[in-house]
């Protein structure tokens, strides 16, 4: 495999995530002001004042996970908040629908990307030298 592609193929999950969680996650939590946004959100337990701080954190998440120097860091922050997102999903799936197994998904696929990104990563989990 040439450079160029194992470069794009080790990018790609975590820009794909990335944009996702800035753009259809982190940016709405910040700008969206909508009466059935303020519902689903009042269902989930959340106040609107919550919403600005959790919408900043998923979007420093992502720009530390697309940092080379901060990948790891990013990763961990990263799936922490997808953990709980997930737990959301599971303790009030009336509100969530089968949107649970959503985060689950990222979570494998930012897993992957970081595996390939950032070897590191399981060297510790396996007591080698880095």
């Amino acid at each position: 495999m040439n450079k160029r592609l194992s470069t794009a193929l080790v990018w790609t999950p975590h820009v794909l995530f990335a944009l996702f969680l800035i753009l259809a996650s982190g940016l709405p939590k910040l700008f969206v002001h909508t009466p059935e946004f303020y519902a689903f959100v009042a269902t989930i337990g959340l106040t609107p004042t919550m919403l600005p701080m959790i919408g900043l954190l998923e979007i420093a998440c992502a720009v530390l996970l697309l940092i080379p120097r901060t990948t790891t860091i990013g990763f961990v922050l990263c799936v922490g908040l997808l953990g709980g997102a997930t737990a959301t999903g599971l303790t009030h799936p009336d509100a969530t629908g089968v949107w649970p197994w959503f985060p689950m998904v990222f979570i494998l696929i930012i897993s992957i990307g970081s595996y390939f990104r950032s070897p590191e990563l399981l060297y510790r989990v396996k007591n080698k030298a880095v």
